[in-house]
């Protein structure tokens, strides 16, 4: 599950928001150091890394992702507009 988190100004509060829930990597090895991102994942599967950027990267006013990973680089597009 991945969350991310938003303030809703109303409220004056940070609200955690689900924005993608997958499975796990069934055949993946148990020891991090064994696996290898491109083999024992799912195609598809988005691996974010620490160093995700929140921004808005295509001008339409909302916030997208940016996630740099072992396994590339993923922009994550906000299509809620």
């Amino acid at each position: 599950m991945r969350l991310f988190p938003s303030f809703d100004r109303s409220s004056s509060k940070w609200q955690k928001r689900v924005i993608y829930e997958g499975e796990p990597a069934r055949n993946a090895p148990a020891e991090a150091k064994d696996r290898w991102a491109l083999k024992d994942f799912a195609r598809g599967s988005v691996g974010t890394g620490l160093q995700m950027v929140a921004r808005d990267m295509d001008g339409d006013g909302d916030i997208d992702l940016v996630c740099p990973g072992k396994s590339g680089l993923y922009l994550l597009e906000n299509l809620r507009r």
